[in-house]
């Protein structure tokens, strides 16, 4: 009965703190090189970064940037709930539909985004995890 307990115990005190720690961290994508007329050698199509903060229970705030050579730029904080491997993060009218799986997050934008990136960026995509 003792070895029961002590195995139940080290059980649970291993699966705590990884589900709790499971999505946040920094993640990245990173788009094909290509030659751009401003540039003297091939550069990235897009760069996006995201980084997610735990604030509280199931509670994040999501920070992304993205960029494309040709000058757009983005940058959005947006806070929401995380319900299983998945939340929607809004700040004013932008909403970001994001998916937690393995080591990356697929993001979708709902909503206008548009107040936060140029016409020619967005914040869409799948960004794997670099660090946690």
């Amino acid at each position: 009965m003792i070895h029961r307990a002590r195995v139940v115990g080290l059980t649970l005190g291993v699966l705590l703190p990884t589900a709790a720690m499971a999505v946040e961290g920094s993640y990245r994508d990173v788009g094909p090189r290509q030659r751009h007329p401003l540039h003297a050698r091939p550069v990235p199509a897009w760069i996006t970064t995201a980084t997610v903060s735990r604030t509280g229970k199931n509670r994040y705030i999501v920070r992304m940037t993205t960029a494309r050579p040709g000058g757009c730029t983005g940058d959005v904080t947006a806070s929401g709930a995380l319900v299983g491997k998945s939340m929607t993060a809004d700040v004013a009218e932008c909403k970001l539909a994001i998916a937690f799986k393995d080591n990356a997050m697929d993001v979708g934008e709902q909503g206008n985004c548009t107040t936060f990136r140029g016409m020619a960026c967005n914040f869409r995509g799948s960004l794997a995890r670099v660090r946690r």
